[in-house]
């Protein structure tokens, strides 16, 4: 399915929501502005009459012609004032906009109209409403212009009618217009907020097209892009874990790069070391099957070799599948609060036949101190640092064990005294079957003891290491303390 770009969604909606505002407000005022219009002008006679009908009519024109005149003044209406004989005051003739529609006299130059007859038609005003106490608004078609006119009458209690008239026209030419500027402002409105919508779907989705490069890539397992989002807001925030999850996943890449040649290379080392015994064995073998070894000494002699080289193989195979396991976590640690110095004491005792066997001269600098750890990984590392330590020693055959008070661990140390590593070593011989320098070991390699015991103690979370020292070598690792 193809798929739709969120700068186009982005971009039609709020082009839709924009056009959905300038018709609402387009129907708000074709449907609203009219009947608002049309109250405004009704409150507008209605306070006039008000000010009218308090007027004393009968009196001197002089009397009140300034209150009709303030009253009148600024407005959009005409005030026409009649008795039964005579139009009093009509403010359209008095400023010379139309003449009455039975006005058959001559005009006279300035002054008062004397004699003027009831002007405004009333018989054309039809469908009378009530919009206040004695006070009534219709409609009236004009005779002389056909012009519709809003009318509001008043009649007074001595004879005096007050009509106030305003044209329609100009109503519906202000609605008229209004919308007019509304679709050429709505016109103008709708191209800038085009731009500006299309710049800020672009803004907002080119982080988001950024992000789904980089994630792309990283499904490729491509991790040379890099996300760079700054909006300050969860974007950035999204941005900057996308970034994090490359690192974290090219990290991890490397580390499993790193250990599928760990494992490949322990796989060809340990096929190295299995070749041999198993080519002693069936040599042995094939000899005794053929019959070539008659003498029953040397056939005993033969399977001594046998079992020896077996028990090896053994050895070598159960090393293989316990650092497989401590690798993968498949393993747990059982930790226990213990004495340290106990721990080193108890183990060396164990180890007495050992080291007499080896001719090693076993020296202690221990010191009361609590440890959390599991003892039988304790007893398995100083076994593979005294076994180390009784393969390499020169012929003084030296070994001092001893203990440091750490921060946070307490060091446990096993010093032999012969040849230094070669710094270039130091890192590699943790390494399974890493061929030693010939004149440290003899042609002989360093096996799996050291890989077992730096795998424990990352099961641990603590750390392993070798430094030279004086005439000798030193092998540690640590122990957490008890809290």
């Amino acid at each position: 399915m193809k798929s739709k770009s969120i700068t186009r969604r982005l971009f039609i909606q709020m082009i839709v929501l924009i056009l959905c505002f300038s018709g609402m407000i387009l129907a708000g005022n074709t449907l609203l502005i009219k009947p608002l219009y049309e109250r405004s002008i009704q409150t507008k006679m209605l306070n006039a009459m008000e000010g009218l009908s308090e007027l004393n009519y009968l009196a001197s024109k002089e009397a009140w012609i300034d209150e009709v005149s303030r009253i009148d003044s600024g407005e959009a209406f005409d005030i026409t004032i009649e008795s039964e004989a005579e139009t009093l005051y009509s403010s359209s003739m008095e400023i010379g906009i139309r003449e009455p529609v039975d006005f058959d006299r001559v005009r006279p130059e300035d002054g008062d109209l004397p004699d003027r007859k009831p002007i405004f038609p009333i018989h054309h005003v039809e469908e009378w409403e009530a919009l206040a106490d004695g006070v009534d608004i219709g409609r009236l078609v004009e005779p002389r212009n056909n012009t519709e006119m809003y009318v509001c009458k008043m009649e007074l209690d001595d004879g005096i009618s007050i009509y106030l008239t305003q044209p329609v026209e100009p109503i519906l030419d202000s609605v008229k217009q209004a919308n007019i500027l509304l679709l050429s402002g709505t016109v103008f409105f709708l191209l800038i907020a085009a731009l500006i919508a299309f710049k800020i779907s672009k803004t907002f989705t080119s982080p988001i097209k950024e992000m789904q490069a980089q994630v792309n890539r990283l499904s490729e397992l491509d991790f040379t892009g890099h996300v760079e989002v700054h909006t300050g807001d969860e974007l950035e925030a999204l941005g900057n874990d996308i970034q994090e999850l490359s690192n974290s996943l090219q990290t991890a890449l490397k580390a499993l790069e790193k250990e599928i040649d760990a494992q490949k290379r322990l796989i060809s080392d340990a096929s190295h070391e299995l070749r041999t015994p198993l080519t002693l064995i069936k040599g042995y073998a094939d000899e005794i099957a053929a019959g070539y070894v008659t003498d029953v000494d040397k056939q005993q002699e033969y399977v001594a070799y046998i079992s020896e080289e077996s028990a090896k193989m053994k050895r070598l195979i159960n090393e293989i599948l316990e650092l497989s396991r401590l690798s993968s976590g498949r393993m747990s640690l059982n930790l226990e609060a213990c004495s340290v110095k106990e721990a080193i004491e108890g183990f060396l005792d164990k180890y007495e036949g050992y080291v007499e066997e080896q001719d090693l001269h076993v020296t202690l600098d221990l010191f009361e101190a609590e440890g959390r750890f599991d003892a039988m990984r304790f007893e398995q590392i100083l076994a593979n640092y005294l076994s180390n330590a009784a393969k390499y020693c020169d012929e003084k055959r030296n070994v001092r064990v001893f203990m440091e008070d750490k921060e946070d661990t307490i060091r446990v140390n096993v010093y032999n005294s012969g040849n230094a590593i070669p710094e270039d070593m130091m890192e590699k011989i943790w390494r399974g079957f890493y061929q030693a320098d010939e004149s440290r070991a003899n042609g002989d390699s360093f096996g799996l003891g050291l890989s077992i015991v730096l795998a424990i103690q990352e099961l641990a979370g603590l750390k392993a290491g070798v430094y030279n020292a004086n005439q000798g070598v030193v092998f540690w690792f640590d122990v957490q303390k008890c809290e």
